[in-house]
């Protein structure tokens, strides 16, 4: 997502406000799904209420609010298995506080992260600027 719209842009300076806080955890996450208008309709059995989704043309942005990076990745394990191999899609995740502490660190991180994954195999999961990713996020070590 080049230029994020100021709905997520306000809604990660929102949870950020709440997260130092209350001093919790924040994820982002990116999804490219390349020619695929309908690919939030596949993940809305696995959404919690409180998530926020912002849909762009060919990817789309997931806050998930108090949720740690290894949460985050638990989620994009659920993703994954309900969109099955219908949909080409990689995955980027950027979390606070260890990916970065304000809008513009997170959201560059993930971009960067999103960019990373196009170059690499349907499914993949960049999580970290430096560990092994892997198709299979959940056996990844952070």
């Amino acid at each position: 997502m080049e230029n994020e719209p100021s709905l997520l842009r306000w809604a990660v300076n929102y949870e950020l406000r709440c997260c130092e806080r209350y001093r919790r955890f924040m994820s982002v996450v990116y999804v490219s799904h390349e020619g695929r208008e309908r690919f939030p309709d596949a993940f809305s059995d696995v959404l919690r209420s409180s998530d926020v989704l912002v849909k762009a043309h060919s990817s789309s942005a997931l806050l998930m609010g108090e949720t740690s990076k290894q949460g985050a990745l638990r989620a994009v394990e659920r993703f994954k298995s309900q969109c099955g191999d219908l949909i080409n899609m990689k995955y980027a995740v950027a979390s606070y506080p260890t990916d970065g502490r304000t809008a513009d660190d997170l959201l560059s991180t993930v971009r960067e992260r999103l960019a990373a994954a196009m170059n690499r195999e349907n499914g993949v999961v960049v999580w970290s600027s430096t560990a092994r990713q892997s198709n299979n996020a959940t056996n990844t070590s952070i």
